[in-house]
């Protein structure tokens, strides 16, 4: 299984708060925002980081921990681009921007999975032979029709002992 796909299987952060403190999560946001500022070679304060952490899981409560690990991660490498005129400022303009992207993506690998299995389920009933089916419906019916004496005359048997009860 691809990255991709492995993100569409991946939990919310609203399902994460519930096993993980909120400070837990939190500093693990911290920690990518600072590897982001690293790498741009820009300036975060720590209250600015936790704010923007903050801001991350009130937004994207429902989205997962992967998602906002992987915009942060492609937008620090480029893939995203800035999408703004001032480079190099990190704010909740610019994850949005990131996020919205990397949802897209993930909605479009999404669409390409269900058409794979679809594609799979249709291939699949093109399979089926029907007028075998229906052949093997109609001898079994007429098989269950066709009782023994002795299936008959237990039948009548257990019908006479039950109605005496």
């Amino acid at each position: 299984m691809s990255k991709s796909n492995d993100l569409l299987l991946c939990e919310t952060i609203h399902n994460q708060l519930k096993k993980h403190e909120r400070n837990e999560i939190i500093s693990t946001i911290v920690g990518w925002l600072n590897i982001l500022a690293d790498g741009l070679d820009t300036d975060l304060s720590p209250q600015r980081a936790l704010i923007i952490s903050a801001d991350i899981l009130d937004v994207y409560a429902y989205d997962s921990l992967e998602d906002v690990r992987e915009a942060i991660k492609k937008g620090r490498q480029g893939v995203y681009g800035w999408g703004m005129e001032k480079r190099g400022v990190i704010n909740m303009m610019i994850i949005n921007y990131w996020m919205s992207r990397h949802l897209e993506e993930k909605a479009i690998e999404r669409e390409k999975e269900h058409q794979k299995n679809k594609d799979k389920s249709k291939k699949l009933i093109d399979d089926i032979d029907y007028e075998a089916y229906k052949k093997r419906i109609s001898i079994e019916k007429k098989e269950s029709e066709t009782l023994t004496d002795k299936e008959k005359d237990y039948n009548s048997y257990k019908a006479r002992y039950l109605s005496k009860k």
